[in-house]
């Protein structure tokens, strides 16, 4: 299976999320000069994000570009993602050309595209392609519809009790921690709502 170009991470879990971003820099900061080769967009615009993803890896044979935001930016018809035309100037959807830059992206380059929420029926069937998302899991793995490496991690916050529990132990399991299921419980009973937003 190709290497992926392409990672679509969402959902409310932001502690689960963080934590698979956090493993795929420690793969960057792995490898020669991979501390040069990271760059991360909080507020991006698509065109420095493709500006980032084209130039050449410093002495290193990768670059991540990881944008926090951007897709769901892109999808916002207010500004240009969803409608037909931006402005009436008869210009390129910034959606359109994220979709016909993908293909483009250059073997060197990762991109990671970080969302904390994404209505996944919105997006263009361009871009997913045969992924086929595991319910199980939360991940899927394919090519978009224009051959692209895609893959695509959900992180949904525990739905209930018993999974919050069940992500506490994982949480301290990843920790060395041993947690027992009474002690999962009393912590689990602290919380007013099962949807962790900070770490044990």
């Amino acid at each position: 299976t190709a290497e992926p170009m392409l990672y679509l991470l969402h959902g409310s879990d932001e502690v689960s999320r963080s934590e698979f971003l956090q493993a795929l820099k420690a793969k960057m900061l792995a490898l020669p000069a991979g501390e040069y080769n990271i760059t991360v967009f909080d507020d991006p615009d698509l065109e420095s994000v493709i500006t980032t993803c084209d130039t050449v890896p410093f002495l290193c044979p990768k670059r991540i570009v990881i944008a926090h935001g951007l897709l769901a930016r892109l999808l916002e018809p207010r500004r240009g993602g969803g409608g037909r035309r931006v402005s009436g100037e008869g210009k390129e959807r910034p959606l359109d050309r994220f979709l016909a830059y993908v293909p483009r992206l250059p073997e060197s380059t990762h991109l990671v595209l970080v969302e904390s929420s994404l209505d996944r029926s919105a997006l263009p069937a361009a871009l997913l392609g045969d992924a086929r998302l595991s319910a199980r899991r939360g991940a899927s793995r394919g090519e978009s519809a224009n051959g692209a490496s895609v893959v695509e991690r959900v992180f949904p916050a525990p739905a209930s009790r018993a999974d919050l529990e069940a992500w506490l132990w994982q949480r301290a399991r990843r920790r060395g921690v041993q947690l027992a299921p009474e002690a999962a419980r009393a912590l689990a009973d602290t919380a007013p709502d099962p949807r962790p937003g900070e770490d044990l």
